[in-house]
């Protein structure tokens, strides 16, 4: 049986390999809220955007529309959800499930880290970019927790279109909420 933390980083692995098949902030102007109850907690998506929740181990996954018929990949929010370790440490956590994911995907390299506040809990982030296929795609991940979860937020782009999304998956990130 798979310990807790074992079972966040595949869970966090899965969510961003689904996401892929399919700091400055600038507000949300025409995004809506979604709430999941399951989990309590809600989070702003741009209304343009497709939602589809409970995809592929993730809570809710929002895909925003092609940028021109050509294009080959959607950039894409995800939360997932897991259940909080009795013993708890997001500081090793963190370090472990980054670990798993620099050894997963193909010319990891790791862009910047550091920690914010979402939901006024700590959250650490991550940003790195990765080889998918022949596309180079660019990723934000944050990870919180509350006494029962821990939250994973993956923001993931193709690397030459991420400064166009960057503000905006900054801006999802932060709307996260707990209700």
């Amino acid at each position: 049986m798979l310990r807790g933390v074992h079972k966040i980083i595949i869970l966090s692995l899965t969510a961003a390999l689904v996401c892929h098949a399919g700091c400055m902030f600038q507000p949300l102007i025409n995004a809506e809220r979604y709430h999941n109850e399951q989990y309590g907690f809600s989070i702003r998506l741009p209304s343009d955007w497709e939602q589809a929740p409970d995809v592929g181990g993730t809570a809710i996954l929002a895909r925003a529309p092609y940028d021109i018929e050509t294009d080959l990949f959607q950039e894409n929010v995800n939360v997932t959800v897991g259940a909080a370790p009795g013993n708890l440490n997001l500081d090793i956590d963190f370090h472990n499930i980054v670990s798993g994911i620099s050894r997963t995907f193909l010319n990891y390299q790791q862009r910047a880290t550091g920690t914010t506040t979402i939901a006024a809990k700590k959250a650490y982030w991550v940003e790195y970019t990765y080889q998918y296929g022949k596309l180079r795609l660019r990723t934000i991940f944050y990870l919180f927790a509350t006494d029962e979860y821990m939250f994973m937020i993956t923001c993931t782009g193709e690397e030459d279109h991420f400064s166009k999304y960057k503000r905006t998956f900054q801006s999802i990130a932060k709307s996260f909420r707990f209700e």
